[in-house]
């Protein structure tokens, strides 16, 4: 009934049939992992999108951060100016000559308390100053001899 011929041939289309089955699985196989490496990439590019931001914002703080730096130690700078000014007030007359304000201050009571009264008044609104409040019309015509550094309009 079967011959030889005819079980080639039915074993050929059976291999055939496999071979197309095998090969359908195959690229049903590959196209899920295609998808699934797609879905991964754009993830992997979303997260590298985030993380230019996250960079460029870091960036974008340091310089931020570096102003502020250079605010306060240009601040720091004038004040240590004004330190300095201060010390030299007790320690230097108008002309540059050293002097000793305990003696003239035994010499002139009234002339030295008078200054201090008046140096005392411009101390306290320099901490009123520090403190947050805001410079009068005179302190922004005339800076307050006390704290330059406080009562200079920024430019």
């Amino acid at each position: 009934m079967f011959g030889v011929g005819s079980i080639i041939k039915a074993l050929s289309v059976i291999v055939v049939v496999l071979t197309l089955a095998l090969s359908a699985w195959y690229v049903t196989g590959i196209r899920a992992e295609l998808a699934i490496s797609e879905e991964n990439s754009k993830k992997l590019l979303s997260a590298v999108e985030s993380q230019k931001a996250a960079m460029d914002q870091i960036i974008a703080d340091q310089k931020k951060i570096k102003k502020l730096n250079d605010e306060l130690n240009d601040t720091i700078r004038k004040q240590q100016q004004d330190m300095s000014s201060l010390k030299d007030r007790f320690t230097k007359s108008a002309n540059g000559e050293t002097r000793d304000l305990g003696k003239t201050a035994v010499a002139k009571p009234t002339a030295i308390q008078n200054v201090i009264n008046k140096a005392s008044a411009k101390a306290l609104r320099c901490m009123e100053i520090a403190s947050g409040s805001p410079l009068t019309k005179e302190e922004l015509n005339e800076p307050n001899s006390e704290c330059p550094a406080l009562t200079t309009p920024s430019k």
